[in-house]
This record gives C-alpha cells, sequence and structure tokens, in this order.
C-alpha cells in the first residue's frame, strides 16, 4: 500500500507543471468491505476488501452547467477491488466514466469553513462498465449465487474531504460505495455492494476569481423551458425461473411532465408508465397452473420524479406506484433511475435506466424519446 501512495504521488508531482485546465491524474487507494445486503452473501464474506483506482480527468469550464456545479472534473475512473474472497466472489474491475463535483455555496447551498483556505469537499459519481472474474456456476461455484455474468454495469458514488495540503499536492480521505449488477439480465443477479474508506491525492489548482459579471451567470444559462413534456419509449431484456434460461423482453412507455424551480439544476414532475412484461407470462403459469393471456401481463404505474439536470443530460428519478399489476407478487411501488442524453440540443433524446423494487433489479432499459 505504501509503494502504491508512493506511485501515485510521483505521477501526480509529474503533472503539476502543466496548467489547471489540462488533464490531470487522480489516484486513491480503499480499504473496505463487501455489504452482506442478502442472507446469502454473509458466508461468502471472510476477509476485508482492499482496491484502488487511478483517474484521468479534466476541469470543465466551459459548458452550459459548469458554474452551477462549481466547474467540474469530468473524465475516466479504472478502478481495481479485492473482494477479500478470491476464490468465490473474485476480483472486480471497473472503467467509468466520472464526474467529481466540487462542494460550493452554489451546489446544494453546502457550509464552507471560512478559517480555511482549502477546505474542500467533492462529491463523486461514476457509471460505467465492470469485469469480475467469479461468477456463479452450479459445479465449480454454486455456493456463491451473486452474480451470474462476467461484465457488469458498475456505478459508483462517493464522497471526498481535503485533510491537508502541500503547495502542490492535495490529499484527501473519502468514502465510496461500488455497486455491480447486470440488471437480471442474467441470473444470478444479487449484485455487490462494495463499501470503502478512501484515500486519494491530486494536484492542487487554485480557483479562478469570479468576475463581477458572472455572479449571475447561472440564472441566464440555456436549459430547459419552465415547463417540459415528453414522450419516451424503451426495451428491456429479464431472465427468469432458471439461469441460463430464455430472455424475456419487457416493452415501456412513458409520459412525463416537469416543471423546473427556481433552483435552475432541479426539476419535480410526474410519469406515467404502460409496461408490456412477458417476463410475467412463466411466473404466472406456474403460480396459478394455466398459461396466461397477454393483457393478463400488462402493468400501469405512475409517479412523482425527480429530475438532475447537467446541460443536454439529465438524471431522472422515478418513484412509481402500480395502478395495474396482476403478478402483484412483488412491493406495490417501484423505482425508476434514467441517464437521458439528447445529442446537439435537440428535442430527440437517447436514455438508459434501471427500473427496480427498492435495492432490488427488475431489469435494466434502454430506448429513446421526444420532448414536445
Amino acid at each position: 500500500m505504501k509503494k502504491l501512495l508512493f506511485t501515485l504521488s510521483a505521477v501526480c508531482m509529474g503533472l503539476l507543471a502543466h496548467a489547471q485546465e489540462r488533464w490531470q491524474v487522480h489516484g486513491n487507494i480503499q480499504y473496505g468491505f463487501v455489504v452482506p445486503h442478502n442472507s446469502l452473501m454473509e458466508p461468502l464474506i471472510t476477509a476485508h476488501s482492499t482496491g484502488g483506482s487511478i483517474r484521468f480527468v479534466k476541469r470543465i469550464s466551459d459548458r452550459q452547467y459548469s458554474k452551477p456545479y462549481g466547474n467540474p472534473y469530468q473524465g475516466v475512473d479504472f478502478t481495481y477491488i479485492n473482494t477479500g474472497n478470491i476464490q468465490q466472489l473474485g476480483q472486480q474491475f471497473s472503467l467509468n466514466f466520472w464526474n467529481q463535483f466540487p462542494i460550493t455555496h452554489r451546489l446544494f447551498r453546502a457550509p464552507t469553513c471560512k478559517f480555511v483556505a482549502w477546505n474542500k469537499k467533492y462529491i463523486n459519481l461514476g457509471i460505467g462498465l465492470g469485469y469480475t472474474t467469479k461468477i456463479w456456476n452450479l459445479q465449480t461455484n454454486y455456493q456463491a449465487p451473486v452474480l451470474g455474468s462476467h461484465v457488469n454495469a458498475a456505478l459508483s458514488i462517493g464522497f471526498d474531504q481535503e485533510i491537508f495540503h502541500t503547495e502542490k499536492i492535495q490529499y484527501k480521505l473519502g468514502i465510496r460505495v461500488t455497486h455491480f449488477s447486470n440488471g437480471a439480465f442474467q441470473l444470478p443477479n444479487l449484485g455487490t455492494n462494495t463499501l470503502a474508506l478512501t484515500f486519494g491525492i491530486q494536484p492542487l489548482t487554485k480557483p479562478k476569481a469570479p468576475k463581477k459579471d458572472e455572479e449571475h451567470e447561472i440564472l441566464l444559462l440555456r436549459l430547459l423551458s419552465k415547463y417540459n413534456y415528453s414522450l419516451s419509449y424503451s426495451q428491456g431484456w429479464k431472465e427468469v425461473m432458471q439461469p441460463y434460461g430464455k430472455k424475456y423482453p419487457i416493452y415501456l412507455l412513458s409520459a412525463g411532465w416537469d416543471f423546473r424551480t427556481s433552483r435552475v439544476k432541479h426539476c419535480f414532475g410526474l410519469t406515467a408508465d404502460v409496461m408490456f412484461n412477458s417476463s410475467l407470462i412463466p411466473l404466472m403459469e406456474n403460480r396459478d397452473g394455466m398459461h396466461p393471456n397477454n393483457r393478463s401481463v400488462f402493468q400501469l404505474g405512475a409517479g412523482p420524479t425527480f429530475c438532475q439536470n447537467f446541460g443536454n443530460t439529465q438524471l431522472r428519478i422515478v418513484q412509481g406506484i402500480y395502478l395495474r399489476d396482476k403478478w402483484a407478487e412483488t412491493t406495490p411501488v417501484y423505482q425508476r433511475v434514467i441517464l437521458r442524453h439528447a445529442p446537439m440540443d435537440k428535442r430527440w433524446f437517447i436514455q438508459f435506466g434501471l427500473k427496480t423494487h427498492f435495492a432490488k433489479a427488475d431489469y435494466g432499459e434502454i430506448g429513446f424519446g421526444y420532448r414536445l
């Protein structure tokens, strides 16, 4: 671990001659554990997890959302995690699109310390692909029904706090959660959640002094209109009953209404969903002893929506309630986390999402839509 920290420090030192708008290398090491979120996970957690990450990032100051988010760092994160049980849970690698948001008075109205000149805090978000070396196997790894595929979606969220700095290096302590899951595309899919303390370093860059005419720039950004209506179509696939079985398609049509609040980064609204979930056909047939008709697997839902805007990209979180659900074996509520992107400021957008019942993934989805 000392050698890793020394290496990361040397890399950062080599970049200090560059201007702050150029690419930088950030790095950290981590120590934690795989969270036993299911009783089947408990006997698999035999030791603490270790790992580290290295990031190639650049400070973004020329986008529509740069000023409201404190000129965030964006780039690529490569992470390695030793789960602590290499024989059954294996080792994990992930490649993420990384966002590091400085916490300022403009971001969540967070308080800052007036007595420490370099009292910096950051919120980290990452989304990408992960690879795990060990998956469930009926012959060789039947006691670990955690992940059914080597390739998974990888999601990360974290918080960093500067503890001290030198003239050119910033040292940080933080906490990070890394999630691996394939969205029930390949069973089993309990997924892993690794909670870790982190120690990281990055080059220290002094912020530019804001100009007087920039104080209210956040109010002049070209964002969405006050009220927005949208239609979207998504499709997902899900495996049920047994591993390596048939992938059943799910079709989803959604209508949304959002209104932007005075804080231009946020939107609130309502979303209505119509879902044709063919994966319920074998489940209903197994439960009821007869083949259901197609009308039985239609589900209707609606609920409040929260949106976070990043220029042409939007993060949507839907808290839905089933209005029609003939299956009724899950919770009466569901959640959808959706990432939308509209290229070139167009009304058309593409989207990727995950539907869940609280912490249990239902299926992943991919689709497109149009903002009216």
